[in-house]
Formats: C-alpha cells, structure tokens, sequence
C-alpha cells in the first residue's frame, strides 16, 4: 500500500471514466499537449493501436459531415412545424420569436445559441433561475414547446454553424 502506483486501481480509473472524466496514457497526453512523441517510452502498441492524427481527423470530418446531414434534414422535415411555432409564438405573446444566450463551446469558444421563446420576455429582470414544475414566466405555448422539445429546433442552426453537435455534451 505504501506503493503510489497502488493509489489509483483499476476500478477507480473505471468508476472516473464511466462518470465522463478522460482517461488518457501519459506518453499520449503529452504527444497531444507537446506535439510531440516521447520516444524513450515509444511501445510497438503505441504505434499500432493508437489513434493518429489522420484519423482523428477523418473521425472529425466524418462527424461533422453527418451533423451537418442530419441537421439539414431535420431542419426540412420540420420546416412546417418551425414555421407554425414562430407564428404562434408571435400571436400569442409579445416580444422576440427567439431567446438568444451566450453559451461556451468547445475550445472555450463562445457563441450564441437560438431557442423559440417559451417564457415571458421579463422572465430574467430578477436574474436568471432554472425553470420549476407550473413556472408561471413560462407562455401557452412554451409549455408545449418545451415537453415536445420543440422549442430546441433553431438549435440546428447551431449545428450547422459548427458551434454545436448532434451528439455530445452540451455547450
């Protein structure tokens, strides 16, 4: 027990990667961070099995090709209904059709993230708070909009900017 390799087990290391932490070999951290390859410590395995930057990028293409598929076609599919939702939106209370917010991305970008409006526009004039059960800031239709997620559509104009995923955590 006295040994630090012992401090970490492999059940721990599990427990923290099941709960989203990223576990990573120090050889490859310090590859990504440096740039470069620690070659006193270079395994054949390393070479063979670990993700090269070639195909961290075709990964990377790929991924935001089908977002960007998979937006544009949501986006068309549900056309009728985005179109609907503005106008309901706008007939039933007054104000913007969309609530804008700064949000960080990846990288530590920052960017602007679209919703439909589903609160009142004074809902914030005493500060930003998480939405309860029966929140009275929230509009007729936004209660809708938010148990069917419509109101998370203009959200796919953020997928294809690049400032979001389809899949992943949120900004």
């Amino acid at each position: 027990q006295d040994n630090p390799r012992n401090a970490f087990t492999a059940d721990a290391l599990l427990r923290l990667k099941q709960c989203g932490v990223e576990i990573t070999e120090g050889e490859y951290f310090y590859e990504r961070l440096m740039g470069k390859i620690l070659t006193d410590y270079v395994r054949p395995s390393v070479l063979i099995f670990s993700a090269t930057p070639m195909n961290h990028t075709i990964q990377i293409w790929i991924k935001n090709t089908l977002d960007f598929f998979v937006a544009i076609t949501l986006l068309v599919l549900t056309l009728p209904l985005t179109i609907a939702s503005a106008i309901l939106i706008k007939l039933t209370s007054k104000g913007p059709i969309f609530y804008t917010q700064e949000r960080v991305g990846l990288g530590g970008k920052v960017f602007t993230i679209y919703k439909f409006r589903s609160m009142r526009t004074d809902a914030e004039k005493d500060g930003a708070r998480w939405a309860s059960a029966n929140d009275d800031r929230v509009t007729r239709i936004g209660k809708i909009m938010r148990k069917t997620r419509i109101d998370e559509l203009p959200q796919l104009l953020n997928v294809l900017k690049g400032q979001m995923s389809m899949v992943g955590p949120r900004p």
